[in-house]
């Protein structure tokens, strides 16, 4: 993906997931753990089998909101890499070689993020009370569904134009960037390299 053209669309998309993400967490952590079950009388009572089983989905929440929040920051080192597809030859080899972690991370993020709905999907089954964090999770899959049909055209699109540059002598477009939004390298660089660097610390632990 690291020679791929731009693509507005996925930029987009990448932006909207961690969006619905990061609001999926704060839903889910406002929410906090559900109170325990009464008797008739008010009193606390011990739960039955399948609110056992409910309990341990809750106790699984907290775990998946960890999850949540590190698909967010990979999400955002994929969004800075995608934004430095934009500044061509001012980016260094070793901007590259960040940028081309950045886009690794996000596609990790993304093979992860279908086992993390799965999971969540399951717990929020026993919480009929939470539609809004089951509105936001479906929302979640259908935009990481989306991503992955842009990268596979994505992919198409670079298979196509290496297949073509081999009959097509190379042009200078330096003059062609004129109207390219400015980025800040130095700045993308530092937020690709914060999140691999806070993903490979989660690794290790």
């Amino acid at each position: 993906m690291s020679d791929a053209p731009r693509d507005p669309e996925l930029e987009r998309l990448a932006e909207d997931l961690s969006s619905t993400l990061a609001e999926l967490q704060n839903e889910l952590e406002r929410r906090g753990p559900r109170e325990p079950p009464r008797g008739p009388l008010g009193l606390p009572r011990p739960p039955t089998p399948g609110e056992l089983l409910d309990l341990a989905d809750e106790f699984a929440i907290p775990a998946l909101i960890a999850f949540l929040e590190a698909n967010v920051r990979a999400l955002e080192a994929f969004q800075a890499a995608l934004r430095l597809a934009r500044a061509g030859e001012e980016v260094s080899e070793r901007g590259r070689e960040t940028r081309r972690q950045g886009e690794r991370l996000g596609r990790d993020a993304l093979d992860r993020l279908d086992d993390v709905l799965d999971d969540l999907q399951g717990a929020l089954d026993g919480r009929p009370q939470d539609p809004t964090a089951r509105t936001l999770a479906d929302e979640a899959r259908a935009l990481r569904d989306e991503i992955d049909d842009r990268l596979a055209e994505g992919d198409r699109r670079v298979n196509r134009s290496t297949h073509d540059k081999r009959s097509i002598p190379a042009r200078d477009e330096r003059d062609e960037s004129d109207d390219d939004v400015a980025i800040d390298v130095d700045a993308e660089l530092d937020s690709i390299r914060d999140a691999v660097e806070n993903d490979d610390a989660e690794d290790a632990e």
